[in-house]
């Protein structure tokens, strides 16, 4: 991967870059740099590049890592909500070895549960509370909307993962003490060696995952 840039699905980043007038080493190096080096005109090029993603919408497929040990959680009923750091499923397409999964979305954080080894679960999911949906911005980005005001390494507080391995990822996230309520259908899946299995469904009148009858390998409905 070293040497390669992939770019997510999103108003193309090319495009963009050529409007804000910023090469794609330049963009890198902005993503990558913390947000009290950046000077003020920095902060507002990086912010219009991110602000050129779409926002999510009731109809964007959504998704989340977990910790593998979180799954049989929601086999049980116990949980079934999600929230915290989230991605849009098209935007990780084709991440998901678990050393990509671990760089891209810098999971090195704090007391992780993750490695650049260990399977993960992942919940791909539609929801109706879209509104609860934001941007972590570093409050020097002066967004009264999307403002996250405690940003902890490595999250960049950018808006982009700090990803050093050529991949962009736009951030999402929920409040703290938020969580989503999935559609119906949403999915859960163990991620095996960088394999999806799929082994429940969210439904929604059960208000659980139900477990599948049987594994279904790298199965996919959303729509991206």
């Amino acid at each position: 991967m070293s040497g390669e840039t992939k770019f997510p699905p999103f108003h193309t980043l090319d495009f963009v870059l050529k409007k804000v007038q910023v090469t794609l080493a330049e963009f890198h190096g902005l993503r990558l740099t913390p947000v009290d080096e950046l000077s003020v005109e920095e902060r507002k090029v990086i912010k219009q590049i991110r602000d050129a993603v779409p926002a999510p919408t009731s109809d964007t497929w959504m998704q989340k890592v977990i910790p593998i040990e979180y799954i049989e959680r929601y086999l049980r009923g116990e949980w079934w909500a999600v929230g915290g750091c989230l991605t849009k499923a098209a935007d990780v397409r084709g991440v998901t070895m678990p050393k990509d999964v671990f760089n891209s979305l810098r999971l090195d954080y704090k007391d992780t549960p993750y490695t650049k080894k260990t399977d993960y679960g992942l919940i791909k999911f539609k929801t109706d509370q879209t509104d609860q949906i934001y941007i972590p911005y570093h409050k020097k980005f002066g967004d009264p909307v999307n403002v996250k005001h405690e940003i902890s390494y490595p999250q960049t507080g950018n808006g982009f993962t700090a990803s050093e391995n050529g991949t962009v990822i736009p951030e999402y996230e929920t409040p703290w003490g938020v969580f989503l309520d999935p559609e119906d259908g949403a999915e859960l899946y163990r991620v095996a060696n960088g394999e999806e299995l799929l082994i429940g469904i969210f439904d929604e009148r059960k208000e659980r995952f139900v477990p599948m009858q049987s594994t279904k390998r790298v199965r996919r409905i959303f729509n991206g």
